[in-house]
């Protein structure tokens, strides 16, 4: 066997262990979630529709707050996602040069910092999925 070969037999026997030894910690079914920058440029409402139709109820939101003008308004979101029945399970950070926390151009980081905080206040207004 290939060292892979030998994880992959050991992580399914540990696997098939714990499932013996505690199965109700296994009950629960895996709640999935997409996150709609995957969809590229497509309307949110049909990344919506496109969800709904797959039996997924959790959206991870692109944080497209690049500016206080820009972005997903959160009036908006929660009424698409309200008669949707649709939670929101996190926004996903988008980051680049010109707005790096690690960046040593003080102004990258300064717009990250920027760009964080707007979109800290996005989610603060969305539906997020408490566990």
């Amino acid at each position: 066997m290939q060292n892979y070969e030998k994880k992959n037999t050991l992580i399914l026997q540990k696997f098939l262990e714990f499932k013996k030894t505690n199965p109700k910690s296994l009950e629960q079914k895996l709640n999935l979630s997409w996150s709609n920058w995957g969809f590229g440029i497509e309307p949110l409402c049909i990344s919506v529709t496109r969800l709904l139709k797959n039996n997924i109820q959790f959206i991870e939101l692109h944080g497209n707050h690049y500016g206080t003008d820009l972005g997903y308004k959160p009036k908006e979101i929660l009424k698409l996602l309200g008669d949707n029945n649709i939670k929101v399970s996190g926004i996903c950070g988008m980051f680049s040069p010109d707005n790096d926390l690690s960046s040593n151009r003080p102004i990258a980081r300064q717009n990250a910092i920027d760009y964080i905080k707007r979109e800290i206040d996005f989610a603060d207004a969305m539906p997020l999925l408490n566990l």
